[in-house]
């Protein structure tokens, strides 16, 4: 990409694989030094490994997991100490169980909702206040196209996205006058390992999806990290509080 981030620090949560991964990757191409936030270390320290191999770019390993405030403040912490600033925050992080609401169980919906809408306020809450003492950054969430139409047996889950979309309206304005953007992403299926484990279960039908898809094909994660740098990015300096659909036209499309 003809974008450069030469010295800025991104914090990518969930990075250890699929999407986030595949940012820390372009990122760190495009001159970024990069943290990667995860709740499985292991994960997160092959992607740093990479990272550092293919780009030569610094970069750590943290584990935290996002349902948890102090975890989020933490994280935010440990990535200014091990590379000096933040500049760029991607709330990446999610989790998914499909399940028949009326057997939906407490646990469950508070698992998710915890990760993938009480994670992303809490690890922005936290990039804000360093970006704050900086003036200014860039915050860019991922949502999803559940959280723009209704898929059966995932109550939490589109409930947690549509929350991140409201969430990042809200939290633009807040912060506007702290130069800090505040955008989100709202990918369709992604050829990525949650959607091939959901595959796996019976609980997606790739057939069915690429036929419903306008473009006839799966996204990758790839396509979405070259959107999550371009909103990170100042090319974008004045686009704040909006959520870009990446689905290959699914939730435009209006037919049978």
């Amino acid at each position: 990409m003809d974008i450069r981030l030469d010295n800025k620090v991104v914090l990518i949560t969930g990075g250890g694989k699929g999407i986030g991964r595949a940012a820390a990757f372009l990122f760190a191409a495009c001159g970024a030094d990069v943290a990667i936030g995860d709740i499985d270390l292991e994960s997160a320290q092959d992607t740093v490994n990479k990272v550092q191999q293919q780009a030569g770019r610094r970069a750590v390993a943290l584990r935290a997991n996002v349902a948890e405030a102090a975890e989020c403040q933490s994280m935010v912490d440990e990535t200014v100490a091990a590379l000096g600033r933040l500049d760029v925050l991607i709330n990446n992080a999610g989790i998914s169980h499909p399940m028949a609401s009326v057997e939906m169980t407490p646990e469950v919906w508070n698992r998710i909702i915890g990760v993938d809408l009480s994670g992303v306020f809490f690890a922005s809450q936290a990039a804000a206040t360093q970006m704050i003492k900086q003036g200014g950054g860039a915050i860019v969430s991922l949502s999803s196209i559940a959280g723009r139409v209704g898929f059966a047996g995932r109550a939490p889950y589109g409930a947690a996205k549509a929350g991140v979309i409201a969430l990042t309206k809200i939290l633009a304005v807040e912060w506007a006058e702290f130069n800090i953007r505040v955008n989100a992403v709202a990918p369709g299926y992604i050829s990525t390992e949650l959607v091939e484990t959901n595959v796996a279960r019976g609980l997606v039908d790739i057939a069915g999806v690429t036929r419903r898809t306008p473009l006839k094909r799966l996204g990758t994660p790839d396509e979405v990290a070259s959107v999550l740098v371009l909103l990170a990015s100042d090319q974008m300096s004045y686009v704040t509080g909006e959520t870009v659909g990446i689905d290959g036209g699914w939730v435009a499309y209006g037919g049978w």
